[in-house]
């Protein structure tokens, strides 16, 4: 069987690279030097600033996950109220209550009683603002004033939902920017991984093979086999035991990656020889890791992996 180095090529595996690489270097005993000092200068720099930034890219995008349904909440209730508006004026029109050629003070055609379609946020907003600005110029063209609901319920619905909408972008472009953030380090951050391997494996190079392997996963390098892959198997499920459908699941190692089934069920193939971690994901709620052993294999196996619980 061929076993090949593989570098990581997700942020959470340049994070446990890193990480087991920092690790590791603060067990070396001094006068011992397994990497180069100019190595081991960039990996204690390089490694709190690696981990700075994705925990701010992180906590970014919980701030959107957690903000997501109160912006949701917020448009929902102006879209209804707008809704509402135009049909109770459009039954007033049918009543005779007031002349159909009013609607045109809402751009709305004057001979249609339907309701516009407002697919996204800001045709949400727009048309709030339609609402609002047409019945104005609507009551001072003589029309009579509308009820249930008024036009002071669609402003303080628009002005609530205009707020979130607001603030929702505020945290988007905030998550843009942490995310860059850490898109801007990553070179430099592989460029580390690779000149750490490489300077252990030529320290560990005079070992038997299998040894040298040990010592270098010690220091995160990662093997992957050309053979057949390793079948990861396991549950995703929430903090009640319910199965989790359409969660994420990777090799934090290599980025391989399957989706849960309607089960809550996967089939994660992966190459990783030695230690490999799995991590399940789901939007809103905490990730959850577990840790699996692959030996060296000829044929093709099937793992299980312990339940994976989020929340």
């Amino acid at each position: 069987m061929t076993l090949t180095r593989r570098l990581p090529a997700t942020n959470l595996g340049r994070k446990k690279a890193l990480d087991r690489a920092f690790a590791r270097q603060s067990t070396v005993t001094p006068g011992t030097e397994v990497l180069h000092p100019n190595t081991a200068t960039r990996l204690a720099t390089g490694q709190p600033a690696y981990i700075t930034a994705l925990a701010n890219s992180t906590a970014a995008k919980a701030d959107v996950v957690a903000h997501t349904p109160l912006k949701t909440a917020g448009i929902t209730s102006c879209r209804m109220l707008v809704s509402h508006f135009i049909q109770v004026f459009n039954l007033g029109v049918a009543r005779g209550k007031y002349p159909a050629v009013h609607r045109s003070h809402y751009m709305l055609p004057a001979e249609s009683s339907a309701v516009p379609t407002m697919d996204s946020d800001a045709d949400t907003l727009e048309w709030a603002q339609l609402i609002i600005a047409g019945d104005s110029t609507r009551i001072m063209a003589g029309g009579l004033p509308m009820a249930n609901p008024d036009t002071m319920e669609v402003i303080t619905a628009s002005t609530a939902a205009n707020a979130l909408f607001l603030a929702q972008d505020g945290l988007s472009n905030t998550l843009r920017a942490m995310q860059q953030a850490v898109d801007d380090i990553n070179p430099d951050a592989d460029k580390l991984i690779s000149r750490i391997w490489d300077e252990v494996e030529a320290y560990y190079g005079e070992d038997d093979t299998e040894g040298a392997r040990a010592s270098a996963r010690s220091w995160g390098v990662v093997y992957v086999t050309e053979g057949p892959a390793a079948i990861l198997t396991g549950l995703v499920k929430d903090a009640l035991g319910n199965p989790r459908v359409e969660a994420e699941v990777i090799v934090v190692e290599t980025g391989a990656k399957a989706i849960t089934n309607a089960e809550g069920r996967y089939n994660l193939p992966t190459t990783v020889i030695g230690t490999a971690t799995v991590q399940a994901s789901y939007p809103g709620e905490t990730p959850a890791t577990a840790t699996v052993t692959i030996a060296d294999h000829a044929e093709e196996v099937t793992i299980a992996v312990g339940d994976l619980v989020v929340g």
